[in-house]
């Protein structure tokens, strides 16, 4: 507190225009002049030319609420006090805003919400979580808030870094894994269908998975991905006689995904189970597939806020299960041509425990249980030249599967994800992933590329 004037004399203050004064405050609930902030105490009159400057000097802290400052204690003169300028630190600050009470000497500072500054949708749904959590009574986001309350106007790069470092936008991918795994089911009972084998019991083995990429979106602040999955899945036929088939299927898959921009990955082992059958009624042929996973997944990723960098790991189960039903008749077939209409009907379903993220203290996300069910119909006609010979037979099509599934190997996938929502579609197949994570957890897959 500095005053001007005492001992029983008046003094009066002037301040002309291009001069600062400097008040230096901190927040507080009732700010009391001396102890929470500076005040100019005048025995005579203040007298403030326009132009003039009161810069404010905030100490670190969390300013959660608006805050009334009367810097100047005493009868003021100015020529126009909404003249007179007010700046936050050496340039501004980015969420903290003061101007002067119209008429009065009182300072009044307002905190400014976080998803002011932010950019893209993502960055905006963390902001808001921020902004949402600074009242919060025994918050462990104290020491973010504390920082996002120091930034200026030069410091966006540093705070955009942090919002995306904040997002835990690698789980919006879980669902189009899920979709890959069950993917890789379908095409283990279909390996087995697809070849001609005598009746009796066969035994088979055939590697799969694959590799795919998924893209960022601009507009929703998402950044690519890269995914492999590398596994084997084998499979005996336990009956195989007068057109009917039924077998069981056995998988192991290990899955890998790397958000590189984000320093997020993700690990995974997939143990599969299934069982398939397969049965000619005159010119119909019914084909069904059940099967269900259940995979171990560790997470890493690296928080950093500011200068400070954290390690958030987390470890979850997800368990995936499938139902698929195909018809297929050859009564429009002829000598010539094969016109086969297929008829297909498939149910999907994941589910995943929620977890919490270690390692990073109170920026170490909740992610809350994930449970989700979804239905993909599929009608078409094949259309294949007569076979040369009698016992040449057509292939038959990928029971319900997204893309030609001859090949052990899943065709290239490019998505587009957001965590509001995400997308994925195979290249050469069809079919559809999305996925929401909404803050701290993420929902509803569509259509996995099944």
């Amino acid at each position: 507190m500095l005053t001007i004037g005492g001992g029983g004399k008046d003094q009066d203050y002037y301040q002309y225009e291009g001069a600062e004064l400097v008040i230096e405050l901190r927040p507080a609930e009732n700010p009391v002049p001396g102890v929470d902030y500076d005040q100019l105490v005048v025995t005579g009159t203040a007298y403030l030319q326009s132009g003039t400057m009161v810069r404010i000097v905030p100490a670190p802290g969390v300013y959660r609420n608006l805050g009334r400052y009367t810097i100047i204690d005493g009868v003021v003169h100015a020529d126009d006090l909404s003249a007179i300028n007010v700046e936050i630190g050496t340039g501004g600050a980015l969420f903290l805003a003061g101007q002067l009470e119209e008429g009065s000497p009182t300072l009044v500072l307002e905190p400014k919400p976080f998803e002011s500054a932010a950019a893209t949708v993502n960055q905006k749904a963390v902001a808001a979580v921020l902004t949402a959590t600074v009242d919060e009574p025994g918050s462990d986001l104290g020491e973010v808030h504390e920082w996002l309350f120091s930034l200026g106007p030069s410091d966006v790069d540093k705070l955009h870094a942090a919002l995306n470092s904040l997002s835990g936008e690698v789980y919006a991918v879980l669902p189009t894994l899920a979709s890959r795994r069950l993917e890789g089911m379908v095409a283990g009972a279909h390996h087995s269908l697809a070849e001609s084998g005598e009746p009796g019991r066969q035994v088979w083995a055939v590697a799969q998975g694959g590799a795919g990429r998924i893209s960022g979106n601009p507009v929703h602040g998402t950044t690519a991905t890269d995914f492999q999955l590398r596994g084997v899945t084998v499979g005996v036929d336990l009956l195989h006689r007068d057109g009917t088939r039924a077998s069981v299927l056995a998988g192991s898959l290990t899955e890998t995904l790397t958000m590189e921009e984000r320093q997020s990955t993700l690990q995974g082992t997939t143990v599969q189970l299934g069982a398939y059958g397969q049965w000619v009624l005159g010119s119909v042929t019914l084909r069904g597939v059940v099967g269900f996973s259940s995979t171990r997944t560790e997470s890493a990723r690296q928080v950093a806020v500011g200068d400070t960098l954290w390690t958030a790991e987390g470890s979850f189960a997800t368990t995936d299960a499938a139902m698929v039903l195909e018809a297929r008749s050859d009564a429009w077939s002829n000598e010539q041509v094969q016109l086969v209409p297929v008829v297909s009907l498939g149910w999907y379903a994941t589910q995943r425990a929620g977890f919490e993220e270690t390692g990073a203290g109170g920026l170490g996300l909740t992610v809350d249980d994930h449970n989700a069910a979804w239905i993909r119909g599929r009608v078409g006609l094949e259309v294949a030249p007569a076979p040369a010979a009698a016992e040449e037979k057509p292939r038959p099509a990928p029971l319900s599967s997204a893309a030609p599934l001859r090949s052990t190997k899943s065709p290239s996938t490019r998505c587009s994800p957001t965590i509001w929502p995400a997308g994925c579609r195979g290249v050469g197949g069809r079919g559809r992933a999305a996925g929401i994570l909404d803050g701290k957890q993420s929902r509803r897959p569509g259509a996995g590329p099944l």
